[in-house]
């Protein structure tokens, strides 16, 4: 009779020992892994993060009874690690330059990607997109490659008394920036309202 008691107790510790090991007594505990850091993107520092409190101090005693303090707790992010650099902001308005130039002046398809096959039969709208690669190659403003370019870019200099030196300078009241948005807020409110379109909830605007 012992011995059967022996061997139950037995049986009874391997199963509950194979159970640790295999299952982690039935809890989903995961695969294990080596540790994963995100790396920080070119030109951004890591903020990481915290708990603080925020509101009123015991210090500000006329307000100290009428907005309560509460912990919060901030994730970490990465941020900038500048607003913009000169440099940064000279390569925008180059491109706001060159792309007004290349879609009201020059109007040559040389400058536009061009479409093949199913693309080309698909853009019914008649929907133009810069070449960037090639701009970049091929600047619109090399007029000794490109001498047809020197006159069709007239109308974007300073005109008439504007004119300093008769220098050929871009007028700056010419560079305007179209840009598009999507108003998620707005989205989020209106979801499942059948009557509203995507496009209800783009914002359009000129600068």
């Amino acid at each position: 009779m012992k011995q059967i008691y022996i061997y139950l107790a037995v049986l009874a510790g391997g199963i509950l020992t194979g159970c640790r090991s295999n299952s982690g007594n039935g809890e989903v505990t995961g695969v294990p892994q080596k540790s994963f850091r995100s790396e920080v993107p070119y030109g951004m520092v890591y903020i990481p993060g915290g708990t603080f409190l925020m509101g009123q101090t015991d210090q500000d005693v006329t307000f100290a009874q009428i907005a309560q303090t509460k912990q919060v707790t901030v994730s970490p992010f990465f941020m900038d690690q500048t607003e913009i650099s000169n440099t940064q902001y000279k390569q925008y308005v180059n491109w706001v330059r060159d792309s007004i130039a290349i879609s009201n002046y020059l109007n040559d398809d040389k400058y536009y990607i061009q479409p093949k096959g199913k693309d080309a039969a698909a853009n019914n709208n008649g929907q133009k997109f810069i070449n960037w690669d090639y701009v970049r190659k091929n600047s619109i403003w090399n007029f000794r490659k490109s001498p047809d370019n020197a006159q069709k870019l007239q109308g974007l200099y300073y005109q008439g008394d504007d004119r300093v030196f008769d220098r050929n300078e871009v007028d700056v009241r010419l560079l305007k920036y179209h840009y598009s948005i999507m108003v998620l807020r707005d989205a989020a409110n209106s979801r499942g309202d059948k009557n509203k379109r995507r496009s209800d909830f783009i914002f359009r605007d000129t600068v």
